[in-house]
Protein backbone atom coordinates (compact mmCIF):
# COMPACT_ATOMS: atom_id res chain seq x y z
CA UNK A 1 0.00 0.00 0.00
CA UNK A 2 1.30 3.45 -0.90
CA UNK A 3 1.85 6.08 1.78
CA UNK A 4 -0.73 8.80 2.21
CA UNK A 5 0.38 11.69 -0.04
CA UNK A 6 0.68 15.19 1.41
CA UNK A 7 2.19 16.84 -1.67
CA UNK A 8 -0.92 18.94 -2.29
CA UNK A 9 -2.90 21.19 0.02
CA UNK A 10 -5.88 18.83 -0.38
CA UNK A 11 -3.73 15.87 0.68
CA UNK A 12 -2.49 17.84 3.66
CA UNK A 13 -6.05 18.71 4.70
CA UNK A 14 -7.14 15.10 4.32
CA UNK A 15 -4.19 13.85 6.38
CA UNK A 16 -4.94 16.43 9.08
CA UNK A 17 -8.61 15.31 9.05
CA UNK A 18 -7.55 11.70 9.69
CA UNK A 19 -5.43 12.87 12.62
CA UNK A 20 -8.30 15.00 13.96
CA UNK A 21 -10.68 12.03 13.91
CA UNK A 22 -8.18 9.92 15.86
CA UNK A 23 -7.42 12.75 18.25
CA UNK A 24 -11.11 13.45 18.87
CA UNK A 25 -11.54 9.86 20.08
CA UNK A 26 -8.86 10.20 22.79
CA UNK A 27 -10.08 10.08 26.36
CA UNK A 28 -7.08 11.68 28.01
CA UNK A 29 -7.87 14.16 30.77
CA UNK A 30 -5.02 16.61 30.10
CA UNK A 31 -4.72 16.33 26.33
CA UNK A 32 -5.12 19.64 24.48
CA UNK A 33 -7.54 19.25 21.55
CA UNK A 34 -5.88 20.07 18.23
CA UNK A 35 -2.34 19.55 19.50
CA UNK A 36 -1.86 16.45 17.36
CA UNK A 37 -3.57 17.94 14.33
CA UNK A 38 -1.14 20.87 14.43
CA UNK A 39 1.71 18.36 14.20
CA UNK A 40 0.41 16.79 10.97
CA UNK A 41 3.76 16.98 9.15
CA UNK A 42 5.68 15.39 12.05
CA UNK A 43 3.06 12.65 12.28
CA UNK A 44 3.36 11.99 8.55
CA UNK A 45 7.13 11.70 8.84
CA UNK A 46 6.92 9.47 11.93
CA UNK A 47 4.35 7.13 10.41
CA UNK A 48 5.82 7.11 6.92
CA UNK A 49 2.43 8.29 5.70
CA UNK A 50 0.84 5.05 6.83
CA UNK A 51 -2.55 5.34 8.50
CA UNK A 52 -1.76 2.08 10.30
CA UNK A 53 1.55 3.58 11.52
CA UNK A 54 -0.26 6.75 12.58
CA UNK A 55 -2.83 4.73 14.49
CA UNK A 56 -0.08 2.69 16.16
CA UNK A 57 1.82 5.82 17.17
CA UNK A 58 -1.22 7.58 18.61
CA UNK A 59 -2.48 4.42 20.38
CA UNK A 60 0.92 3.57 21.90
CA UNK A 61 1.40 7.20 22.93
CA UNK A 62 -2.03 7.24 24.58
CA UNK A 63 -1.23 4.07 26.51
CA UNK A 64 2.08 5.53 27.68
CA UNK A 65 0.36 8.82 28.60
CA UNK A 66 -2.08 6.90 30.80
CA UNK A 67 0.54 4.65 32.38
CA UNK A 68 2.84 7.59 33.14
CA UNK A 69 0.02 9.69 34.56
CA UNK A 70 0.66 12.46 32.02
CA UNK A 71 -2.79 11.98 30.46
CA UNK A 72 -1.67 13.94 27.37
CA UNK A 73 0.18 13.14 24.16
CA UNK A 74 3.13 15.43 23.47
CA UNK A 75 5.85 15.48 20.84
CA UNK A 76 8.40 14.47 23.48
CA UNK A 77 6.27 11.48 24.43
CA UNK A 78 5.78 10.44 20.80
CA UNK A 79 9.55 10.65 20.24
CA UNK A 80 9.95 7.82 22.76
CA UNK A 81 7.51 5.51 20.97
CA UNK A 82 8.79 3.06 18.40
CA UNK A 83 6.42 1.80 15.77
CA UNK A 84 7.06 -0.31 12.67
CA UNK A 85 10.62 -0.66 11.41
CA UNK A 86 9.60 0.76 8.02
CA UNK A 87 8.13 3.87 9.65
CA UNK A 88 11.22 4.27 11.84
CA UNK A 89 13.53 4.03 8.79
CA UNK A 90 11.46 6.58 6.90
CA UNK A 91 11.56 8.97 9.86
CA UNK A 92 15.34 8.60 10.18
CA UNK A 93 15.68 9.52 6.49
CA UNK A 94 13.57 12.66 7.06
CA UNK A 95 15.71 13.60 10.06
CA UNK A 96 18.89 13.07 8.05
CA UNK A 97 17.62 15.23 5.17
CA UNK A 98 16.55 17.97 7.56
CA UNK A 99 19.95 17.95 9.30
CA UNK A 100 21.79 18.05 5.98
CA UNK A 101 19.65 20.99 4.82
CA UNK A 102 20.40 22.89 8.06
CA UNK A 103 24.14 22.31 7.64
CA UNK A 104 24.00 23.40 4.01
CA UNK A 105 22.06 26.56 4.92
CA UNK A 106 24.48 27.38 7.73
CA UNK A 107 27.53 27.01 5.50
CA UNK A 108 25.94 29.05 2.70
CA UNK A 109 25.47 32.12 4.92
Amino acid sequence: MRPFAITTSQGQREWAAVIKEMEDSLALRKHKPGSLTRQWRYLHERSGGSICGLSDLIRESAVEAILSGMEAITRNLMDTIEISELAQQTYRRHQHRRSAAKVKAATAS
